[in-house]
């Protein structure tokens, strides 16, 4: 596979539906499609059919990025619970849909609220990744599943869920400037072990070091030549998804990324 259908370009449903998708075929741009917000209430299965059907005519590449706000897979809540587990197999549906081989999602742990991840979360949330998999892969174009880190601290939760879920279709996708915006850990302490050895997907985006800007891959101060050293070093090929949140950092991003990926040999 070469590096051109290795790069994604995150892209939420409506905004693909409404206003990029001439772009992205202008473009031949491969696509993350965003699930988060409204989406899932508001599209139906022809809209998602439909949107797979033109991409695939195009062959254009797609994964897809589980919806995720206020979506505890660990929540001490069961009802909760159940409502996350059934609105991430809704997604699960729709990444079928659309021919995605992979989908994200994020724990949705957060040590402001949750304080640190003991072993009963750990608990609740292995299982209800271990619920999806088995959900996602009675089919055989079910989807994978890509652990997003988002804000956490470290990588325990993480590598716990690693060393106990040891099905393939699991693995980690590494967001770098989460890990230095949020995390108290290194690039290194997150990648050299289990997260590193299970990683299917790298988030690219950049920042200054303070705030989640999602920046044009370049505009910040990210030490993007550190990551591809990594993956190259490790002999890793993960999909590289670009999650610049301006329509105007895209072209940049794609154009740093193809450079980076040629430089450190992906």
């Amino acid at each position: 596979m070469g590096v051109d259908q290795l790069i994604r370009v995150t892209c939420p449903f409506d905004l693909l539906k409404e206003k990029y998708i001439d772009m992205v075929i202008d473009h031949r741009l491969n696509l993350e499609i965003g699930l988060n917000g409204a989406i899932l209430d508001t599209y139906s299965d022809d809209d998602f059919r439909r949107m797979s059907d033109l991409l695939s005519r195009h062959n254009l590449l797609v994964t897809v990025h589980g919806p995720f706000t206020d979506l505890p897979l660990g929540s001490v809540q069961s009802s909760i619970r159940k409502t996350v587990i059934s609105i991430q197999k809704r997604a699960i549906d729709i990444a079928e849909i659309l021919k995605a081989p992979q989908i994200v999602m994020h724990t949705g742990f957060d040590p402001k609220h949750h304080g640190t991840p003991d072993d009963s979360w750990i608990k609740r949330l292995k299982d209800s990744l271990l619920e999806l998999l088995d959900y996602a892969k009675r089919r055989a174009d079910g989807p994978d599943i890509a652990l997003e880190n988002t804000f956490e601290f470290d990588p325990t939760l993480h590598e716990a869920i690693f060393s106990q879920v040891k099905h393939e279709a699991l693995g980690f996708c590494f967001d770098l400037a989460h890990q230095v915006v949020f995390s108290r850990s290194t690039m290194e302490r997150w990648l050299n072990g289990p997260c590193g050895e299970r990683l299917k997907e790298l988030h690219l985006h950049d920042n200054h070091g303070e705030s989640d800007e999602h920046l044009a891959v370049g505009q910040g101060c990210l030490d993007f030549n550190a990551l591809f050293n990594w993956i190259t070093t490790h002999g890793k090929r993960p999909v590289l998804t670009i999650e610049a949140h301006n329509e105007r950092a895209v072209l940049p991003s794609l154009e740093n990324v193809t450079r980076l990926a040629d430089k450190w040999g992906v």
